[in-house]
C-alpha cells in the first residue's frame, strides 16, 4: 500500500463529514492537503478548523494549519511536538486507513478528538479518561485489555482511578521483589516479579467486589489468575512509564502552553526518582 491511498481513501469522504479541501498558498505549506473541518458540539456550536492532513505509511495524520483554536504542541491535551493529533498509539490505537469502512472510523476519530478538544478548554483540563503518554499507552492499554476482562466492576474502576500497584519495601528471599496490588487503598493482592506469578492463587478471585466467601478461588476462575499478574505489571509499568515521558519532556525545557490545569509542566515536576521496571 503506498502512502497517497491511505490519504486518498480520507479525502474522498470529505464532504460527507463537513469537510473541504481549500487551496493555500504554496510558499506557507507543503504539498499536503489543506482543509477546514467543521465540528458541532452538543450544545450546536459550529466550529472551523482548519487542518494539514498527511500521509505517514498506512495511518493519516492531522494537525492545525496554523496553531490558533489549538495549542502547537501539548502533551496533555494530546497534541505532539510536531502539532499532529494524537488520535491513537503505536502497537495500540493507530488506525491504519485500508479501505472505506477505516476511512470513516479515521474521520469518525478526528471528530471525536476536536470535541473533546472544544470541552477541554471550557473544563480547562481534558474531559475524557486520562489518556497515557509515550511509552505509557502501551501499558495502559495492557492494563485496560486485563481489566476488562476481569469484569465490569473491574474496568470501571480502573477508569475512576481506584487502583494502584507498588514495590513492597523489602525484596523476599525466595520471592523476589513483590509487587502489591490496591484497590480503592485495600490490598488486594501481591505477584512475585521473580516467578512471575500471583502469591496467594488460592484466595477469593478479584473479579468480585464486596462478600467473596463463597466466590471461586483466583487459580480456578478462568483465565483470571494470569490476567490478574499482567493488570499488576501493566499498572505499575504505566505509572513508571508515564513518570519518565514527563522526565524526559522537562529536561527539553519544555514549557505549558497553560491550556490545562493538570498539566505537569506548569511547574517542573518534582517525580520519584527514576527505579528499575
Amino acid at each position: 500500500m503506498t502512502s497517497e491511498k491511505p490519504l486518498m481513501r480520507v479525502l474522498a469522504l470529505a464532504e460527507e463529514f463537513d469537510a473541504a479541501l481549500i487551496d493555500v498558498p504554496s510558499s506557507s505549506i507543503a504539498s499536503d492537503p489543506v482543509l477546514d473541518v467543521a465540528v458541532t458540539s452538543a450544545d450546536s456550536r459550529r466550529t472551523i478548523y482548519r487542518l494539514v492532513l498527511a500521509a505517514r505509511g498506512g495511518e493519516v495524520t492531522a494537525r492545525e494549519h496554523t496553531p490558533s483554536k489549538l495549542p502547537g504542541f501539548c502533551p496533555q491535551l494530546h497534541i505532539n511536538g510536531d502539532g499532529t493529533f494524537c488520535l491513537g498509539w503505536n502497537g495500540a490505537g493507530l488506525l491504519a486507513v485500508e479501505d472505506e469502512a477505516s476511512a470513516r472510523l479515521w474521520w469518525a476519530r478526528l471528530h471525536g478528538y476536536l470535541r473533546l478538544q472544544q470541552r477541554a478548554r471550557r473544563l480547562g483540563h481534558w474531559p475524557d479518561r486520562e489518556w497515557a503518554h509515550g511509552n505509557a499507552a502501551g501499558y495502559q492499554n495492557e492494563a485496560e485489555v486485563a481489566a476488562a476482562q476481569l469484569g465490569e466492576d473491574f474496568i470501571e474502576d480502573l477508569y475512576a482511578d481506584k487502583f494502584e500497584a507498588t514495590w513492597c519495601g523489602r525484596i523476599h528471599p525466595t520471592h523476589g521483589r513483590m509487587l502489591q496490588v490496591f484497590r480503592e487503598g485495600v490490598p488486594i493482592y501481591k505477584v512475585s516479579e521473580r516467578h512471575q506469578r500471583v502469591l496467594n492463587s488460592r484466595q477469593a478471585c478479584i473479579c468480585v467486589k464486596g462478600d467473596v466467601k463463597r466466590h471461586r478461588r483466583l487459580r480456578s476462575c478462568g483465565e483470571h489468575l494470569k490476567l490478574a499478574f499482567d493488570f499488576a505489571l501493566a499498572l505499575r509499568n504505566w505509572v513508571s512509564a508515564e513518570d519518565e515521558f514527563w522526565r524526559a519532556l522537562v529536561k527539553t525545557s519544555a514549557t505549558c502552553c497553560g491550556r490545562s490545569a493538570t498539566c505537569r509542566l506548569r511547574a517542573a515536576p518534582q517525580l520519584e526518582p527514576e527505579t528499575e521496571r
